[in-house]
């Protein structure tokens, strides 16, 4: 629900960051429904350290990179609830609702709520 999502704009400028930052490689992963939004990510990227595995995990495999991972980064989705089941650190965009009403039940160590309603586009 669009209304609910963190700015494309912002996941991009956070993505520019982390690129520039770590030494790490950028996974899209979620149901075919999200691939547009992984294209556009990876098209203003353009960075050979991304990749898109939107429409093509089994449920197996996006729990073993949850497993290997090290920190997940979503709007509030399935995804994020299937996340909990893993030691992963999230990092879950909430907005314009209340974490209080929807975020998953576990508290789990790792795991940082944020309400995007009160978040800059640029977070550094």
């Amino acid at each position: 629900m669009p209304l609910r999502e963190w700015p494309l704009e912002n996941f991009i400028a956070l993505a520019k960051k982390l690129l520039e930052e770590f030494d790490s490689t950028i996974i899209f992963v979620g149901t075919d429904g999200a691939k547009r939004k992984a294209q556009e990510l990876l098209k203003s990227l353009n960075s050979s350290r991304c990749m898109d595995l939107t429409g093509r995990t089994t449920l197996e495999e996006l729990m073993t990179i949850f497993d290997i991972a090290e920190a997940l980064i979503s709007n509030d989705c399935g995804l994020v609830h299937l996340a909990m089941l893993t030691p992963i650190k999230k990092f879950i965009f909430f907005g314009p609702e209340s974490p209080k009403v929807l975020a998953p039940w576990e508290k789990t160590p790792g795991s940082f709520i944020l309400a995007s309603r009160v978040l800059p586009v640029f977070l550094f």
